[in-house]
């Protein structure tokens, strides 16, 4: 969701309480292996990146 609000604003938008929804998961739930491969994949394929997803690989040490 965090990507599709960055990717296509203005035309997709959360509020403000969707977006703490947001972190919150990410808080509670971080980065797995499948999900920094997955996303890998995407990218080579499509040629653009998920920085929502990528960054907490790299902090992670996944990517």
């Amino acid at each position: 969701y965090k990507y599709m609000a960055d990717a296509y604003a203005p035309r997709y938008r959360m509020s403000r309480q969707q977006a703490q929804l947001m972190d919150a998961w990410d808080r509670m739930y971080p980065v797995e292996q499948w999900e920094c491969t997955r996303a890998q994949r995407v990218e080579a394929l499509q040629g653009n990146e998920n920085l929502f997803v990528k960054r907490p690989c790299q902090d992670a040490g996944l990517w």
